[in-house]
């Protein structure tokens, strides 16, 4: 139960950092070019916590999935107020200063609305004409009253100049851009962080650390130990320990520990990315003795379970995980049929797998093999300061890559294969326990995962609100403001729908 409120409040941290950055960059750019901000919102649904200053409304929010930034423009105040409907006025030197949308907001002055413009398109005068026991009364409107909706909620009216819509190209493309890139700074800060601390890998053959999980550990291997050879072929570096790992699901190896040599035979912790299995669990390597899943989940998630023992793979019988790995290692694929016993009642089931090229594309090995051991580091102020650089490089090209398997009908990655909020939160539990460093490169990799998304040329994310930036510095025309926002409403309510269901393929 404790480490469960642990990965709630991290997952909960982690989300409100990146998210009220996105939308901090947002509201620092639209505050610059002078629009008016009516609410700075971190979360979603019912409020939690808000505070007005001046004339903006901070708010945190329920629900941590996602957050806002609500600027004049976007929102169409003129449709708040309906010619015929009874409004109270408060007005002070012939000036109104707050419009009372509701009975219960105390007013000095109440009547019938007849016309109004509280916009005033090229600097006009904002007016409002209400009716009085059969006289109209006309009132010049101050340029930051308020219009109070209910007792507790109110907004500041926005004219023209103060709206989104009235700056230039340039400014609103800063406002939008300034969330990702937001993003991408964080992202590069954390990366420097963790840059700092995880020091250049060693090209030595000496070991320095080792996973208790792993069988590894039982050959009494210890940090200073050297390996010599691999199934008989000398190491000399640690590059060489990686390219032997791959030959076999288990490995013969010699150390040298104080001048001692000794030989050990090893198994790895095996897992098929293509298909989603593994001999591994939390409490380490299952029973190598038998080909029994250890966990299942990716494309396997549905068919398969952890506890299930494999018999057959296509026309391949299957009696360890050496066999299982040998079939993955040569097929060429992407379809398997698996046999299975799962409480002593055998199964069948007809699985399509990721394509290797999909795996590799998401910078994993298709076929992944853990030993269990890790060299050793020192730091270097060269690598550490280009660290940040290779890092976002590569968690960029993953997240475009992704993107491109996703539209590629060839890789068989679908929308079901994204990690929603469900998913993300088990990724936060999985990654805290690798410790600081491996939850700050996760919350690093999930921001730049954001701001790569945002970016998307899809209406209602900030990538095609900037294309309808594109469109109007091509066409010298813009887009009307209710047409756009229509646009943005309905991708908005279909990008809510799949949410929705990648959050329940999570579960």
């Amino acid at each position: 139960m404790g480490t469960l409120l642990v990965n709630i409040l991290l997952f909960v941290i982690i989300l409100t950092v990146i998210i009220g950055l996105h939308e901090l960059g947002h509201f620092y750019f639209a505050k610059k070019a002078k629009i008016l901000c009516f609410e700075y919102s971190i979360g979603m649904g019912p409020a939690i916590y808000q505070k007005r200053v001046g004339e903006t409304n901070y708010a945190v929010r329920a629900i941590p999935l996602g957050g806002y930034v609500s600027m004049a423009g976007e929102l169409q105040q003129s449709s708040m107020l309906q010619i015929g409907k009874n409004i109270g006025l408060n007005i002070v030197d012939d000036v109104v200063t707050e419009i009372a949308l509701s009975p219960v907001v105390k007013t000095d002055y109440t009547g019938q609305l007849v016309d109004f413009d509280i916009y005033g398109k090229d600097q006009k005068p904002l007016f409002i004409i209400i009716e009085t026991n059969g006289l109209q009364h006309r009132y010049e409107v101050s340029r930051t009253a308020m219009i109070h909706l209910n007792e507790k909620s109110k907004m500041q009216v926005a004219p023209e100049e103060r709206s989104f819509e009235s700056k230039t190209l340039w400014q609103r493309f800063l406002v939008i851009f300034a969330g990702p890139a937001m993003n991408f700074i964080l992202a590069f800060l954390i990366f420097l962080i963790v840059g700092f601390f995880v020091g250049k890998p060693s090209t030595s053959n000496i070991v320095a650390s080792v996973s208790e999980n792993l069988p590894i550990y039982e050959t009494g291997i210890k940090p200073g130990d050297a390996i010599t050879e691999i199934n008989g072929k000398p190491i000399t570096e640690w590059a060489d320990i990686r390219n032997e790992l791959y030959n076999s699901n288990s490995l013969t190896i010699t150390l040298k520990h104080s001048g001692n040599t000794n030989i050990h035979q090893v198994k790895l912790a095996l897992v098929i990315q293509t298909l989603g299995i593994t001999n591994y669990n939390e409490n380490g390597i299952v029973d190598l003795s038998e080909p029994i899943l250890g966990m299942a989940a990716g494309k396997a998630d549905g068919f398969l379970e952890a506890g299930d023992k494999i018999t057959k793979i296509n026309d391949t019988t299957i009696n360890n995980w050496d066999d299982i790995y040998v079939f993955f290692k040569e097929f060429l694929g992407n379809v398997v049929t698996i046999s299975f016993i799962r409480d002593g009642v055998e199964k069948t089931e007809t699985i399509e797998m990721l394509t290797k090229n999909a795996v590799s594309k998401l910078g994993y090995d298709p076929i992944a093999l853990q030993m269990g051991i890790g060299n050793r580091t020192s730091f270097n102020l060269g690598y550490t300061l280009a660290y940040p650089f290779k890092k976002m490089l590569s968690d960029v090209s993953s997240t475009i890559n992704t993107v491109g398997l996703l539209i590629n009908p060839n890789e068989n990655v679908g929308i079901g294969d994204l990690s929603g909020p469900v998913g993300i939160f088990t990724l936060v539990g999985s990654a805290s326990k690798g410790g600081i460093l491996s939850l700050l490169a996760f919350a690093g990799f999930l921001s730049v995962n954001i701001g790569i998304i945002n970016l998307l040329p899809i209406p209602a994310l900030d990538g095609g609100r900037i294309i309808f930036l594109g469109y109007e510095w091509v066409t010298r025309r813009r887009i009307p403001v209710k047409i756009e926002n229509m646009i943005n409403n309905v991708v908005f309510i279909l990008l809510m729908m799949l949410f929705v269901f990648v959050t329940y393929k999570d579960i």
